[in-house]
Order: structure tokens, then C-alpha cells, then sequence
């Protein structure tokens, strides 16, 4: 009985403990988001968003979103690329991060995170309940 009560005990502890691995591919940056729609891997970084289109084997980068220290939250809606951080601004990429426009009007204090839902673009945001496509 002792040595099955042991076995349950070791099984349970080795299963209790997952292992990551660090992805090396990635720039060496902060990383505060991930994203994935359609096979593709989007990573918020320092002022970046690092996009990887072979499952995290290689990388690349947006330009760099003014305003934004550290993307904290992407969604792809209707083809365009968004990016926030909270006390900051909202902004969106119709080309994949080649160029970005602010969008924050309306949306105060802060996006903290994004959903698509039936269709339609929502933000939450710190203090100013949801709002609804920008």
C-alpha cells in the first residue's frame, strides 16, 4: 500500500510540472502580449509587435507604434492590425505595422484589452466601462 500511495504522490508531482522553453527566435525585448488569428503569432513588444507566420520559427517586426512603451494588447479586425497600452493611446495598422494612426479619441483612460464579438470591435477600458468599433 505504501509503494502505490508513493507512486500516486510522484505521478502527481511530476505531471504538476509543465516545462517551457524560451523562444529564441524572438527580438530580445519585453514581451507583454500574445496574439494568434489565421495561423499567425503576433507578440507585443517595447513600441513593436513582433509577427511570425511559421509557427514561432522566424520573426518579424512592425515599425515602431509612437506613444506606446509596451504593447499590451493586438487584435486583427477587418484586416487591420490594433495595438494599445494601458494610459496610452490606441492605434491601428492597415498595412501590418508599416505605418500607424492614433485612434484614441473617444477611448479614455485607457484600453486594457480587445474582443471581437459578432462581428463587431470591442475595447475594455480602465474607468470607462466598453466601448464598441472605433
Amino acid at each position: 500500500m505504501k509503494i502505490v500511495l508513493a507512486l500516486v504522490i510522484l505521478l502527481h508531482f511530476t505531471v504538476s510540472f509543465s516545462q517551457w522553453t524560451r523562444v529564441n527566435q524572438l527580438p530580445s525585448t519585453d514581451i507583454a502580449s500574445l496574439y494568434h488569428k489565421d495561423n499567425i503569432l503576433y507578440a507585443g513588444g517595447k513600441n513593436i509587435i513582433c509577427i511570425s507566420q511559421n509557427n514561432g520559427l522566424t520573426w518579424h517586426s512592425t515599425s515602431t507604434i509612437p506613444q506606446l512603451f509596451l504593447v499590451s494588447s493586438i487584435i486583427v479586425y477587418q484586416n487591420e492590425l490594433y495595438a494599445a497600452a494601458p494610459n496610452t493611446c490606441v492605434f491601428k495598422s492597415p498595412d501590418d505595422g508599416a505605418t500607424w494612426q492614433n485612434i484614441s479619441a473617444g477611448i479614455f483612460p485607457s484600453v486594457s484589452d480587445f474582443c471581437e464579438f459578432r462581428g463587431d470591435l470591442y475595447a475594455a477600458t480602465q474607468g470607462n466601462s466598453v466601448s464598441r468599433d472605433f
